[in-house]
């Protein structure tokens, strides 16, 4: 990788191990996580980790949700938990599958009013992540939902001033900010304890009033964002990532140009607009990968990865070929014909998957004159 100038900040190991517990999320065999959950990194001296509720996953695979303790001492008291949530089940190699599912997860298109009182009216989160907290909020373990759980633990005298995590990575980061509002929302009355979302490389959850009050009730709120991570900048930022790469002579391929306003341009004829919360963010100085000079995919691939948001929090190294290779498929070299073909057949695949949304307004708009 190429260096940069500026100085990594110093991560603090609540940091490192929320980003641990982001990283097991993934695993693919989620009997493996509580064994994994124990390997966390302490926070000091003997400390130690452990499951509390779950992990479960939705049915389709692709919502999960675990609740881990810390403890100072292996035979000592919960003095922290942490709501770890994942929310996507494409693979780790795809970039473009990762955009599409942002895409049509969060359904941004459409947005609703939060659900919790004393939130700003004007307040929306996307159709899409509004869904998602439904999921996790239905989650089950031995009958025991999530809410039931966190209700029941934070609400015994011992625990009250348990300090409250949640975290999660890429869309589970997204839907840790609505998660982190939704346990706000349901905490014992006598509940003492903090309650700080902690993400890494999330997409946008809400407008910009959901973001204010966010950042107003979750003072220690922390939002990791890599510069050169194209996650984040969705869908407040879609703009941005067709030329985040050009400073190293990689340009966004001719699918980005053509898909990316059009997703742009869906959100602006539903009148959808998206900020990201300010409060607690930091900006990773992301540094390009020279082994993806060529490899638009790849690039953006490996800047994702939660590998690479380890390297830029500890200023270390990362292991490129311990990085997942990219399946998405690159063609450096096509007729200008079959390449024209190759695009304006994915164009009509994503136009099919945004289920008709700029047909249904452009209808409504000329049915009321107004265009």
């Amino acid at each position: 990788m190429a260096g940069q100038d500026a100085a990594p900040p110093t991560p603090d190991p609540l940091t490192l191990a929320t980003l641990y517990l982001c990283n097991i999320s993934y695993a693919a065999d989620i009997v493996m996580i509580p064994g994994l959950v124990q390997e966390t990194p302490p926070l000091d001296g003997d400390g130690i980790w452990r499951c509390l509720w779950g992990p479960v996953q939705s049915s389709d695979e692709s919502n999960l949700a675990l609740v881990a303790g810390y403890s100072p001492q292996p035979d000592g008291a919960v003095e922290k938990i942490c709501v770890t949530i994942r929310g996507t089940d494409i693979a780790v190699n795809d970039i473009w599958g990762i955009l599409a599912q942002v895409w049509e997860d969060i359904d941004g298109t459409t947005q609703k009013g939060v659900p919790w009182k004393g939130w700003n009216e004007s307040a929306r989160i996307a159709q899409g992540t509004s869904d998602g907290l439904d999921i996790i909020m239905g989650l089950t373990e031995k009958n025991v939902s999530l809410g039931d759980f966190l209700r029941s633990f934070l609400g015994r005298e011992s625990n009250l001033d348990v300090a409250t995590l949640v975290t999660g990575h890429s869309l589970g980061g997204c839907l840790a900010t609505v998660v982190a509002a939704w346990i706000e929302s349901i905490q014992p009355v006598f509940y003492r304890g903090t309650i700080q979302p902690i993400t890494f490389a999330a997409p946008t959850a809400g407008n910009s009033y959901f973001a204010d009050d966010y950042s107003t009730k979750f003072t220690a709120a922390q939002r990791f964002q890599n510069t050169r991570d194209i996650i984040p900048r969705a869908l407040d930022n879609l703009p941005s990532v067709m030329d985040i790469y050009s400073d190293r002579g990689l340009d966004a391929p001719d699918l980005i140009w053509i898909l990316l306003p059009g997703m742009s341009l869906a959100l602006a004829l539903e009148e959808a607009t998206y900020k990201q919360p300010v409060q607690g963010t930091q900006e990773l100085t992301g540094q390009f990968y020279d082994q993806d000079k060529d490899d638009w995919y790849a690039q953006a691939l490996h800047q994702h990865h939660p590998a690479t948001y380890l390297a830029l929090l500890t200023g270390t190294p990362v292991d490129y070929s311990a990085l997942p290779r990219s399946i998405t498929r690159r063609r450096k070299k096509t007729r200008p014909a079959e390449r024209a073909f190759d695009v304006l057949k994915r164009l009509f695949g994503f136009l099919q998957k945004l289920k008709k949304e700029v047909l249904t307004k452009l209808a409504s708009l000329l049915e009321r004159g107004t265009l």
